[in-house]
């Protein structure tokens, strides 16, 4: 049996999860070679394609299953029906089928050229079954005998069913959740069937089918019979996509692309240069399963997308790319590979819209389908080239960052899309490409800022933001921000966390609050960091074979979790840290580490920890997991997402009795700002600067919900807090012997349950600090005294020294 890559069924999401895109087998990279950071400045080129959105038919419930070409036409099939367009996707007509042609679409369908179709219907157990139509439309059944799934053997499948018998004794019904939940034995339900994930037909109206197996089939149409069959070799032994061309067909599998020959279906020897490009991306993530993932719509049905998407252009036997990176064009067999739509001034590098599929048109345009996970909506985006367009844009903005966000990616597609005159050129100094460290990247920050070669907008996360305010290396900017309060408003109390006398110089476009979700006995005896540690002293002894009562099981992720919450404390005006209270976190902290372990007679703390989790929230932002899966009894968590609170307010309707509240620490009511932004003093473009970060203190970037940090956006705020009750999702908790599984549905929080959020924000003093170096110290040391290879003072001492080092500097 060959090597297989787990993957999750469309009849098992459809089950508990409800969200537009909520499964993601790896995140996009950006892959082959990059254009976010080589256009050039003052050219004086011309020409460039242009990004236009058009609308898509139907209604807003109508999903899009596949977007072909017809002839001089393009045909959108959707939950809707058929339609056809005239003018590139300019404008749409619904196309009028005889009765017998079908009434309702499931993908996958395709589309021949003479107006021939194949479609997949679902029958009502779900089995999926598949219908031919001539081009005179008339329909006939298609049945093709798949081998079974193979990529389901390995794992539980979860199913609807009431069976409890396997689930653990905790799993009691709690009568006053609103949170629908099922468990089930192990092997109490069916592998579901195989299928086909992908049809094309070919020039002579034989089918190709690629099916869920990763195995690639040449179909006869008349009989369903195979006449070929295409399986990969490699390390995963499965193929993931196809391409045709006029005489050879391109089929790519994790390890590359092999080309066969499609008169006698032979092998051709690799392209080199093909080659070459793919394998950058998955070079650039040290992840050999980096160049595909999994979308699944709301509809149950399972899109293939990727970080690089092959397409064709039979006019020309070109082979096209698409990644966030652009739309590049090969020839096979030539030595290069050009870049045609530069993605860095488009949609295309916005890390949260998701290509499903791109055609290239005899006008040689691009209309391109697509997934955007920021609004659950699909897109509709053609590239038309104007010759008399700029070929760069004519203005260059720096920005810099010590590290990437999708937030950041996003807003600045977002804004490059607004304003197609201005290039933002984001600089990442902590990219992992060279050993670049924080102490260098500083350095060299610090040295081009006073030397005017600094960048134009500083993203200040991880930096030591006090010392650019103290130093007057900012501008201040409290004019854009009372724009942005007059127009929507702004929670005051998170935007002050750099204020000064003088105004606002840099200021968090988001905000992270750190909680402690556990039991209500627990949650009201907890009012500082000693009084947490006496609590989970306390659950130790009533819970002696408890694995883990904070389910933080090493050091180091015990220290990151608690520093947020009580590194205020430690700091002196001048920059210093407070010896004794440095030392009272360490003591704390180790408390807690020491008795959130059982005895070492208890056995092997790793042993039968929990359970493995899938947990799925709005845009993947589940919280409590750890507490359903029965690996800890309390959780400490940074609630950086409103799409985290059905996932919170869910758990802890399951687990009973629970609540959550701000993390109790040295210091209290404390948040962690997040994509804190300043501008540069001695920036030559101040305007452009301040247009930029008034954007992303707007409403329109504000309701980017990856989990960088909620908000500080209330009018944005109020708009995420009104969820769907149908964009929710759901956890799913399988023990890690397979013995049981746990589903678990998010509900809607109550009224009241968002009052309570929006009360606990606007109660928030105190930001955390976050500067990188200190928190390093922190941990380095921190954790060898927590292990005992070091003692209390030492580990203080070694702290305070490399903090005063670094303060001197």
């Amino acid at each position: 049996m060959r090597p297989k890559l787990k993957r999750y069924g469309t009849k098992l999401i459809s089950l508990f999860l409800s969200s537009a895109l909520l499964l993601s087998a790896v995140a996009c990279s950006t892959g082959g070679d990059s254009s976010l950071s080589d256009i050039p400045s003052n050219s004086s080129a011309k020409g460039r394609y242009v990004e236009e959105e058009f609308s898509l038919p139907g209604g807003d419930g109508n999903i899009p299953l596949s977007l072909d070409q017809t002839g001089d036409k393009l045909r959108l099939t959707s939950s809707e029906g058929i339609f056809d367009s005239s003018d590139n996707g300019k404008t749409w007509e619904k196309v009028a089928f005889e009765a017998e042609a079908p009434e309702t679409f499931s993908s996958p369908a395709a589309w021949g050229t003479d107006g021939s179709a194949v479609f997949t219907t679902s029958d009502d157990s779900g089995k999926s079954r598949y219908w031919l139509m001539d081009k005179s439309r008339k329909k006939r059944e298609l049945v093709l005998n798949l081998p079974e799934n193979e990529t389901f053997t390995d794992g539980v499948l979860l199913s609807g069913s009431d069976d409890k018998s396997g689930a653990p004794e905790d799993s009691s019904e709690d009568s006053a959740s609103s949170a629908a939940e099922t468990s089930v034995a192990s092997g109490s339900s069916a592998v579901p069937e195989n299928s086909i994930q992908k049809f094309s037909f070919l020039h002579d109206g034989s089918l190709l089918g690629l099916d869920q197996n990763g195995v690639l089939y040449h179909i006869d149409p008349e009989t369903g019979s195979f006449l070929h069959t295409l399986e990969a070799t490699g390390t995963y032994n499965q193929y993931i996509d196809f391409v045709l061309t006029t005489d050879t067909l391109l089929v790519r599998s994790y390890d590359g692309v092999d080309l066969f020959h499609l008169t006698d279906w032979t092998l051709k020897e690799r392209d080199s240069v093909l080659e070459d490009f793919l394998n950058s991306s998955r070079q650039s993530t040290g992840n050999p399963e980096a160049t595909v993932q999994t979308n699944v719509s709301s509809s149950g049905n399972v899109f293939l997308t990727g970080d690089i998407l092959l397409f064709s252009d039979r006019q020309d036997d070109s082979i096209y790319l698409c990644s966030q990176n652009g739309v590049y064009r090969h020839i096979l067999g030539g030595s290069s590979i050009e870049q045609v739509i530069n993605g860095a001034l488009n949609t295309l590098s916005d890390p949260t819209f998701h290509v499903q599929k791109i055609l290239k048109l005899s006008d040689d345009s691009f209309t391109l389908l697509g997934w955007n996970e920021t609004d659950e909506s699909h897109k509709l985006l053609n590239y038309l080239y104007d010759p008399n367009m700029s070929a760069v844009p004519e203005k260059e903005l720096k920005a810099y960052a010590f590290s990437d966000s999708t937030e950041l990616r996003q807003a600045i597609a977002m804004y490059q899309k607004a304003n197609p005159d201005i290039y933002i050129n984001l600089e990442l100094a902590l990219s992992g490409s060279d050993a670049m460290t924080v102490s260098d990247a500083l350095r060299t920050l610090n040295t081009n800022i006073m030397a005017g070669k600094g960048p134009d907008v500083i993203f200040l996360d991880g930096m030591p933001v006090q010392n650019y305010l103290q130093k007057g290396l900012l501008t201040e900017i409290g004019d854009l921000v009372k724009e942005v309060e007059d127009s929507d408003g702004l929670f005051e109390n998170i935007l002050s966390a750099y204020k000064t006398d003088e105004g606002y110089y840099a200021v968090p476009t988001r905000f992270v609050l750190p909680i402690l979700d556990a039991d209500k006995e627990s949650l009201s005896s907890v009012h500082d960091l000693a009084s947490l540690a006496d609590a989970v002293d306390k659950l130790r002894k009533e819970h002696p074979d408890q694995k883990s009562v904070t389910g933080l099981t090493d050091a180091a992720s015990l220290l990151k979790a608690l520093y947020p919450a009580n590194s205020p404390a430690w700091f002196q005006t001048d920059g210093t840290l407070k010896q004794d209270a440095l030392s009272e976190f360490l003591q704390q902290a180790k408390r807690i580490f020491d008795t959130n372990l059982p005895d070492e007679d208890g056995g092997d703390p790793q042993d039968g920890l929990g359970y493995a989790s899938v947990s799925f929230g709005k845009n993947g932002m589940a919280m409590g997991t750890e507490l359903t899966s029965g690996n800890s009894l309390i959780s400490l968590e940074n609630f950086s997402s409103i799409g985290g609170l059905p996932s919170l307010v869910s758990v802890n309707d399951k687990m009973q009795n629970y609540g959550y509240a701000p993390q109790p620490g040295q210091a209290g009511n404390v948040f962690l700002p997040a994509g804190v932004v300043g501008i540069n003093a001695k920036s030559s473009q101040q305007e452009e600067a301040k247009t930029f970060v008034k954007f992303l203190l707007s409403s329109e970037v504000q309701a980017i919900d990856q989990g960088l940090g909620m908000p500080v956006n209330k009018k944005t705020f109020e708009q995420l807090c009104q969820v769907k009750d149908s964009s929710l999702g759901g956890i799913a908790v399988i023990s890690s012997d397979s013995s049981y599984s746990i589903n678990l549905t998010f509900r809607k929080p109550t009224e009241e349950e968002y009052d309570a959020l929006r009360e606990t924000v606007e109660g928030l003093e105190i930001p955390a600090t976050q500067d990188t170096i200190i928190l390093d110290a922190v941990l380095q040391s921190g954790q060898a005294y927590l292990e005992g290879k070091l003692e209390l003072n030492d580990a203080v001492q070694e702290i305070l020294k490399k903090v005063a080092l670094y303060l001197s500097e």
